[in-house]
């Protein structure tokens, strides 16, 4: 994690919890791209400048979206991930990616907002995002995309109310059971500390830190997305007359997802504002000239 200067206001370290990825849809066809979300996911394929001789056994995923308009953060980095993998750079993201990261940007006033994505061949778990710096570092694929973020989004491709693909979850009225069981097990375990006024102070926007096992057939940002959901019915249930429109995803400004050595689950919640976008975009410049080969190490207000 980047922004780790504040006090954290909500922490999970659950060594027996296992990485349970948000529950898939059924459906007539399964799942259904959302139109929206299909069109952007093309438009960043064919964006990638760099074609890979073979897919990256494993890789670092690299993003930085601009903050205008609230965009979902994970599920964004969901759906540009799913463009990593369709542009062949590693072959599926249940096994190959190692870590994941995603910054949210303001605009510079007058300047043309990019959605980015640098994927880098890494096997290091303690380091994934170290690299070196053309003329004799690894070629590195990277994507500048025109434009604000789309999220992740699929239908059932059926009428009427949601159905999943589970046996004991089956309605969003089963799932939001299953939650509300799980935040409950996290606190009587003592897996689970969290400020007392947490659910206020989201709004300030956070950084979010999901550490999750090395090994393991699934696919790291649904399990985040199942952490946003059983945070985001903790956050109502603490306060159902909270009036705040947006959801936890649209507050969080930077995500870390790795994969470690470590059992479990392990989560952090801390205050963290939007980046700059000078900080946050001379990563993904396309000439090593006056470029520091690291990821913004804080944003405007540290």
């Amino acid at each position: 994690m980047i922004s780790f200067g504040q006090k954290a206001i909500l922490r999970i370290d659950a060594p027996w919890m296992s990485p349970t990825p948000r529950p898939r849809l059924e459906g007539d066809d399964a799942r259904r791209p959302d139109p929206d979300a299909a069109g952007y996911l093309s438009a960043v394929i064919n964006s990638f400048d760099v074609v890979l001789d073979e897919p990256y056994r494993h890789a670092a995923i690299s993003m930085a979206i601009p903050a205008t308009g609230n965009p979902y953060t994970v599920a964004s980095m969901k759906l540009l991930t799913d463009a990593v993998v369709r542009a062949g750079f590693i072959r599926d993201d249940r096994n190959d990616v190692v870590a994941m990261r995603l910054l949210r940007y303001t605009p510079d006033q007058g300047s043309r907002p990019t959605v980015n994505v640098a994927v880098l061949e890494s096997e290091d778990i303690q380091c994934p995002f170290v690299r070196q710096i053309a003329p004799n570092g690894q070629k590195e694929p990277r994507s500048p995309v025109v434009g604000s973020a789309v999220a992740y989004a699929y239908t059932t491709g059926v009428p009427g109310e949601p159905v999943f693909k589970h046996s004991d979850v089956r309605t969003p009225a089963d799932y939001v059971r299953e939650l509300r069981s799980q935040w409950s097990e996290l606190l009587e375990t003592g897996s689970l500390q969290v400020d007392d006024n947490w659910n206020v102070l989201l709004s300030a926007g956070q950084s979010l830190e999901v550490r999750m096992p090395s090994t393991g057939n699934f696919d790291p940002d649904n399990v985040v997305l199942r952490l946003l959901d059983l945070l985001e019915v903790a956050r109502r249930d603490a306060d159902p007359s909270d009036a705040n429109p947006l959801t936890i995803d649209q507050m969080l400004n930077e995500v870390s997802v790795l994969r470690g050595d470590e059992p479990g689950i392990h989560l952090s919640l801390h205050p963290c504002t939007p980046f700059d976008q000078v900080a946050a975009l001379a990563y993904f410049r396309k000439t090593a000239e006056d470029i520091e080969p690291k990821w913004p190490i804080s944003n405007v207000d540290t």
